[in-house]
């Protein structure tokens, strides 16, 4: 459940920005250019449907943890939390990339939830200079009961589908689980930064 949430947030932030590239091919490459640019829309209808429908899901995800329980647990803590549940010991800058912020940021965040011991710090042991970030039960449950509302709304939603369209749903989240790992985006930023 969490992962999901955390998965939608990370597939929206690592998508590049596309831009377009007009060009005038020659007669000569008319046939194969109106190809790739055939292949081209369509690549950029499967990418605009699922950024727009992830923007969706997100807002309502938001607007449902907040119209129904007002809590003091932001969308950041909650991503956050999420992601180290998923990611047990992660380090500050594993959090910060993850959630595309900038140290001092995120180092605020996890301030915030020490204090709300939802978050403890842990002395890695063989390296004492670095700190291990772990979600306590009362971390979980605080997230838990928060992404309750938007689970609740998720499930009224899918509950007008058909069983078929069901399916396909969970189909298409299965195809794209696997390409908005954490380990996939973190290999995506290391190629760009190469």
């Amino acid at each position: 459940m969490l992962s999901r949430l955390r998965q939608l947030g990370s597939l929206w932030r690592s998508t590049p920005n596309s831009g377009t590239i007009a060009l005038r091919p020659s007669a000569a490459y008319a046939m194969p250019m109106k190809q790739f640019h055939d292949e081209t829309l369509a690549d950029h209808a499967a990418a605009n449907a699922v950024i727009e429908t992830a923007w969706r899901v997100l807002g309502m995800v938001k607007s449902e943890v907040t119209r129904v329980q007002p809590t003091d647990l932001t969308l950041t803590q909650m991503r956050s939390l999420g992601f180290l549940i998923e990611k047990p010991g992660a380090s500050l800058s594993e959090l910060a990339e993850d959630l595309g912020l900038q140290m001092p940021t995120t180092s605020k965040v996890v301030e915030e939830m020490v204090q709300k011991r939802w978050v403890v710090r842990d002395v890695v042991p063989d390296n004492r200079r670095k700190l291990a970030l772990n979600v306590t039960a009362k971390g979980r449950k605080a997230v838990e009961k928060a992404a309750e509302p938007a689970m609740t709304r998720v499930r009224e939603l899918l509950a007008q589908l058909s069983a078929k369209d069901l399916k396909t749903v969970e189909r298409a989240m299965s195809i794209l689980r696997p390409l908005v790992t954490p380990a996939n985006l973190r290999d995506r930023s290391e190629t760009n930064a190469a």
